[in-house]
């Protein structure tokens, strides 16, 4: 897994407004993978002319999630939080 390390220094003027950003991205985060858990894989469009059911596979959430991990994954302040918490996992599923 690549991780960026670099970490913004506490007495920086940005330091609040990266760590409000970094909470943000992981509560979204973990609600998009909830919704990944509670979503259909595959939603019916409509019926086709033998009248089977036409279906088309779900994968806006599982791709919101893979790009929020990757944000995540970028920013060091968010990993060096979700290191000091051990919940690196979340970056992984």
């Amino acid at each position: 897994m690549d991780i960026a390390t670099d970490i913004i220094p506490s007495h920086h003027r940005d330091y609040n407004k990266a760590r409000a950003l970094v909470f943000s991205l992981i509560k979204q985060l973990e609600l998009t993978r909830q919704e990944c858990a509670q979503t259909p894989p595959w939603i019916g469009t409509g019926y086709d002319e033998d009248g089977d059911i036409i279906a088309l596979e779900n994968t806006e959430p599982f791709e919101r999630a893979y790009e929020l991990s990757a944000m995540i994954r970028s920013n060091p302040n968010a990993v060096a939080i979700l290191k000091a918490q051990d919940r690196l996992s979340i970056l992984e599923a």
